[in-house]
């Protein structure tokens, strides 16, 4: 099982996979460290709401005093954008099951291990009935339903087969033991510098928004050749010490994949 959202750390940014275009965008700003979590409320979490007056009151629990149901909080929140939404790919093979609007745009999905809810969606891309294979993607997220005054986030729980109701979560269990893992690794380049993948027969890629950018060698019909051409364009401003850097197929993958 993997985290439903791609998260890289990029030039002290946190970015995820953003809309319909598929594009890193950023996410966070100045995430301090090279590795960041990007929970925003693990599994069990009961936020207290607090206040100055009368000095004796010095708070309450969320979802026992204010929801009146609920031990804590039955999932674990991850941080999102808003604008076009973040995109959602399956943690595990799943079968779509439902698809609401009620109060927020929610899917539920059932895997061989159990039971998902996806909360506050933007839109779905999915079908109920619909089967996909770990890391498809099925949906955006930003903030819908009751909690959208909160941070853009998506919610998701999971209820293990034959889960017990009475836990005091609905059944609900802390999912973190199943997810492969959820640190963020820093990469080290810098827009604008050119990467050659040697490993595979030299290809060259250009880092634009925190994206790799391919860009040919072969002459085009044209008789253009698109490295050239950068090369060209970037000499004219002159180009810095370590421009061309050979990139390790581990590294060059995390721009492209889930986190592992």
């Amino acid at each position: 099982m993997q985290s439903p959202i791609k998260y890289k750390l990029y030039d002290n940014k946190l970015w995820v996979r953003f809309g319909l275009e598929d594009k890193w965008k950023i996410a966070q700003w100045n995430v301090k460290g090279s590795r960041y979590t990007p929970i925003t409320q693990s599994f069990g979490n009961d936020f207290i709401w607090k206040k100055s007056e009368p000095s004796n009151w010095t708070g309450r629990y969320f979802y026992s005093d204010i929801i009146g149901k609920l031990d804590g909080h039955n999932g674990i929140d991850f941080k999102t954008t808003i604008e076009s939404g973040t995109r959602l790919y399956a943690p595990e093979d799943m079968e779509i099951t439902q698809l609401s609007t009620a109060d927020d745009y929610r899917v539920k999905a059932k895997s061989a291990t159990g039971y998902h809810r996806f909360l506050h969606l933007k839109e779905f891309h999915c079908s109920v009935g619909q089967k996909l294979k770990q890391g498809e993607f099925f949906a955006l997220a930003n903030f819908s339903g009751r909690y959208k005054g909160t941070a853009p986030h998506l919610h998701w729980d999971f209820k293990p087969l034959n889960y017990d109701i009475k836990n005091g979560y609905y059944g609900a269990i802390d999912q973190r033991g199943f997810i492969e893992d959820l640190e963020i690794f820093k990469l080290p380049y810098q827009d604008g510098q050119c990467l050659m993948r040697t490993e595979a027969h030299g290809e060259f890629y250009v880092v634009e928004g925190g994206d790799l950018v391919y860009k040919d060698s072969d002459k085009q019909v044209d008789r253009h050749i698109p490295i050239v051409d950068y090369f060209i364009k970037q000499k004219d401003k002159g180009l810095p010490k370590g421009f061309i850097k050979a990139i390790k197929e581990d590294e060059f993958k995390l721009f492209n994949q889930l986190i592992k």
